[in-house]
């Protein structure tokens, strides 16, 4: 996942990212930082064979990606951008036992009132 400003000229400055291999999301609650009203924050993901999540094609599956924190300040105007894509090499390299696994598979990000997709992004007060 990137995370960009998207200035009203169209120009996209990037500002984060993060990832996360599907059968790697198992959080450690005891790790991971929540909100005040229990949103999740910065999940973390022990990352360990041992705790391994299937993914099951055709199941619907919550995926908490954590995004490495920035400091930005937008200016009037400016959007933000997620961007997901299915690869970050060579910023994230898996494991070669996991390449079969990753053949031929597909996703769909799910926008509905049941299944809604989010971003969690903590404000700071504007100081001048």
């Amino acid at each position: 996942m990137t995370v960009q400003d998207i200035a009203p000229d169209g120009t996209a400055t990037a500002l984060t990212e993060g990832q996360l291999a599907g059968n790697f999301r198992a959080l450690d609650e005891s790790r991971s930082w929540r909100t005040a009203d229990g949103s999740l924050l910065g999940p973390f993901h022990p990352g360990r064979r041992e705790s391994l999540l299937p993914v099951v094609p055709g199941e619907i599956t919550e995926y908490n990606v954590k995004v490495r924190p920035a400091f930005h300040v937008f200016e009037a105007g400016h959007r933000l951008q997620l961007t997901i894509a299915s690869g970050d090499a060579p910023t994230h390299i898996l494991n070669p036992k996991d390449y079969p696994s990753l053949f031929g598979s597909s996703y769909d990000v799910l926008r509905t009132a049941q299944f809604s997709s989010h971003l969690t992004v903590p404000l700071t007060p504007v100081r001048n």
